[in-house]
């Protein structure tokens, strides 16, 4: 169709003015005042094939293919033009070549379903059709102005292309690329400044302008990303050691009083440098980053721990516990458990049921130093029975002091307990016996040899042995014994009329265990015969003493072995168990001697010695007797399990504390002692994160995964 479209459009063909659309209805005029509305669309028949099931003449059901025809018409919604410039005024042509112009049309979709093609070329011409209101014609002219035109030939710019910027549009876009481009200038800036200072070179000019404009150039301070000239921040830290870093971190954490990087710096950042030295952790801490905090001019770490971190907070404990020497620590935890109504047996067992003999008398005087009372009179006032003796004489006594007590109860109290004292000679080594016999004099102000002389329920041979065996001194051991001789003795004394037990004494009270073993050997070698069972033969009788055969019998005997028959005589007593004696034999054992004390128990009763304590023994003696034998690590495992108090309770931390801190050269140990405490069912690390939550549970997950250095050799190490 040919047709005049008359459109008056102020500044078309200025550079301002974007291209024009008419958006509804366009108005034409055909020559007068007559105006019309008009679409333009076009109408297609697809053809389509279906199939048809019917029944033949037999019956029979047949599918047939049948051809159809639908109605398709869709309308113009878009159509392009561009204007020849005539100056601006009177009737302009428009250009619209067809192969370069992307008319725009909107289907409506398939309708109707006609039997011949026929049908349906008549329902596409015979139906006035009109498209909605949002789909009317659009009829787009592009003025010659326009700045994508303007930059591009008419032919080559097609007819569909979207409308160009406007210059308004253009002046826009240039502030934001002049924008983005300033910033990506002040960021070159910004690092051409930063390796300016970390290289040393200079701009041109720099000593004429740069203080005018940046401040003094020999201000290393970096300066703020934006605005460069306004503010200064201080450089980065350059440490000389990692131990300066570390006490650096832990101050600005404190400054900000952020309690995760506090522990991180003091906790887990140290381990690598404590293994580098060859220390354990705690003793790291203790030894070189508390120093160093406060020769660095920090202050003192545990005081300012204490001003940033609440003291209800569980993490400022476990601090103060890694901070804290280890009897000042315990000293407090001791103390604690016994703090207001009841006292909490668990951790008084695992503490002093677990001392080595050096350290007994260290946490003494920690625990007086802190309280102003001693820890004996501690346990007398929050323990009782027998498990108060237990702690008495394994946590606050030396072995001295608690062989003189046990030595003093024998012959003072009700009767003499002659298998009591029968026990310490035979068992005692030479160096033990003079200093139970030295606190027997300091506690009691009397000679223990002479006490024994003159009680009267010890008489005879077996006096003499006792008091032989009392006097025992390590100055007088045997240092190269003339065996032959020794043998020679022994044997004259056993053969003939009678029996010479001064003989036997003299030859036996001045050797050590190993020695009285070496002896007996030669002696079998060199007379076939066993000389245990030759002076047992010999000394039994009605007018022979029981207790000097005894005696000899305990000398004679692997010691060990000897300990374990005692044991087993105690757990055998008329009406209940010698407590004296299971005390007595268990306390002030190093973890060598409990491990052959049960190998030997197993041996000769074909027992456990635990299953048997537990069996004799109830409650918190049965525990604190057990503590004594078994591993010093099973029994912090044993003790950590039971900080588990259940659902109604919650999780004892402190206990956690106390039993996990200071233990990194067990904690190895620990570990797999906990697995054999839960028959294998849960490992450490996963017994705390069930029990603990948030920071710290990953604090003491932390402390119970630490393994010592391979470097680390220490006299304590267990």
């Amino acid at each position: 169709k040919h047709l005049a479209l008359y459109a008056s459009i102020t500044n078309f063909h200025s550079s301002t003015k974007k291209s024009e659309k008419k958006n509804n209805d366009v108005t034409l005029n055909t020559g007068g005042s007559n105006a019309v509305k008009f679409n333009v669309y076009e109408c297609t028949t697809p053809k389509f094939t279906k199939n048809v099931e019917s029944t033949n003449a037999e019956g029979e059901k047949v599918t047939t293919a049948v051809d159809y025809w639908k109605v398709s018409p869709k309308f113009l919604t878009r159509i392009n033009f561009v204007e020849y410039n005539n100056g601006g005024s009177g009737v302009s042509a428009l250009t619209r070549r067809v192969d370069q112009c992307d008319d725009l049309w909107w289907g409506t979709g398939d309708t109707g379903d006609y039997s011949t093609a026929a049908l349906a070329a008549v329902a596409c011409s015979g139906v006035k059709r009109q498209p909605p209101a949002s789909k009317a014609l659009e009829i787009v002219i592009r003025s010659p102005m326009d700045p994508v035109i303007k930059a591009m030939d008419i032919d080559s710019t097609g007819c569909a292309r979207d409308f160009g910027p406007t210059a308004g549009e253009y002046e826009v876009r240039g502030i934001i690329f002049y924008a983005v481009a300033g910033v990506c200038a002040l960021g070159a800036f910004y690092l051409l400044e930063r390796s300016r200072r970390s290289h040393g070179w200079k701009y041109p000019m720099q000593d004429a302008m740069y203080w005018s404009i940046f401040g003094d150039p020999d201000d290393l301070r970096e300066r703020q990303g934006i605005p460069f000239c306004c503010y200064r921040i201080d450089p980065p830290r350059v440490f000389d050691t990692k131990l300066e870093e570390i006490c650096y971190n832990i101050n600005e954490a404190i400054a900000e009083g952020k309690t995760k990087q506090i522990m991180g710096a003091l906790l887990y950042d140290v381990t690598i440098e404590a293994n580098n030295e060859g220390m354990l952790r705690d003793e790291y801490i203790r030894e070189r980053v508390v120093e160093a905090f406060n020769r660095f001019g920090y202050g003192v770490l545990q005081s300012k721990i204490a001003e940033t971190i609440p003291k209800a907070n569980p993490l400022r404990h476990l601090l103060d516990a890694l901070l804290t020497e280890r009897f000042d620590f315990e000293a407090q935890v001791i103390h604690d458990a016994m703090k207001g109504w009841g006292c909490d047996e668990d951790t008084l067992t695992t503490i002093l049921c677990t001392l080595d003999e050096e350290d007994i008398f260290k946490l003494q005087n920690a625990y007086s130093s802190w309280f102003e009372k001693s820890l004996e009179a501690a346990m007398l006032s929050e323990t009782e029975g027998k498990y108060k003796r237990v702690l008495l004489l394994a946590g606050c006594d030396g072995v001295a002091e608690a062989y003189a007590k046990v030595c003093h109860s024998a012959i003072h109290m009700m009767g003499t307990d002659c298998k009591a004292l029968i026990r310490i000679m035979v068992t005692c080594s030479h160096q033990v016996m003079y200093d139970t016999r030295r606190a027997y004099g300091r506690l009691y102000n009397l000679d223990l040899a002479k006490d024994m002389e003159g009680e009267w329920a010890i008489g005879g041979d077996f006096k003499n042995i006792l008091c032989a065996l009392v006097k025992k001194h390590p100055d007088n051991i045997e240092t190269d014994p003339d065996y032959d001789a020794d043998i020679e003795i022994l044997r004259n004394a056993v053969e003939g009329m009678g029996t010479d037990e001064e003989a036997i004494i003299g030859v036996l009270r001045n050797k050590t265990e190993e020695q009285l073993q070496l002896l007996q050997r030669k002696y079998d070698a060199t007379h076939c015969e066993d000389l245990k069972l030759r002076l047992k033969s010999e000394t039994t009788g009605i007018f022979e003493s029981e207790g000097f055969r005894n005696t000899l019998m305990g000398l004679l005997t692997n010691r060990e072995e000897q300990i374990a028959v005692y044991l087993k005589e105690a757990f055998d007593g008329w009406f209940s168990n010698d407590d004296w004696g299971l005390i007595s034999m268990l306390i002030h054992r190093s973890p060598e001697e409990k491990t052959l004390i049960r190998e030997a128990y197993t041996m000769v009763h074909g027992r456990d010695l635990i299953q048997d304590i537990r069996a004799n023994c109830k409650g918190e003696y049965e525990k604190a007797l057990v503590a004594l034998v078994a591993p010093r690590a099973r029994t912090y495992a044993r003790g950590i399990k039971l900080t588990a108090k259940g659902w109604l309770l919650s999780t004892n931390k402190s206990g956690l504390i106390a039993l996990l801190t200071h233990k990194d050269v067990l904690m190895k140990g620990i570990r797999a002692e906990f697995q054999k405490e839960s028959k294998g069912n849960t490992h450490l690390t996963q017994f705390l994160r069930n029990e603990c939550s948030g920071e710290f549970e990953r604090a003491l997950v932390n402390i119970a995964e630490y393994t010592p250095p391979n470097t680390y050799t220490a006299s304590n190490a267990v």
